[in-house]
């Protein structure tokens, strides 16, 4: 899917080439596929010249890390400690009903 991406992204590179297709497979294998699709994603965003296979292992470098912060901050938010109540909003609550029967309505 990855190599469908980038020969996509840039049509007019000379990418048809079967020794071609296999080099970058090969360098871009070790990749997660979704890092590898948020990278050229990204190159397709801010280039319209066909990345090296060293930028696009860098943009995919940076899109696994920016994953990880975003799951860590998720887990971090979600182990958090709520904030007190404070002292004037705990206890005394009453439904409307209450409210209304006290003020003789």
């Amino acid at each position: 899917m990855i190599w469908t991406q980038i020969r996509g992204g840039w049509p007019f590179s000379q990418l048809d080439d079967a020794v071609v297709e296999q080099t970058w497979r090969e360098a871009l294998s070790a990749l997660l596929p979704e890092d590898a699709s948020d990278a050229v994603k990204g190159e397709l965003r801010n280039s319209e010249r066909l990345p090296s296979i060293a930028a696009i292992r860098k943009a995919a470098n940076e899109a696994a890390r920016d994953r990880r912060l975003a799951q860590e901050s998720e887990h971090l938010k979600l182990d958090a400690a709520m904030a007190e109540i404070p002292e004037e909003f705990r206890g005394g609550w009453r439904t409307v009903k209450q409210t209304l029967a006290e003020e003789g309505r």
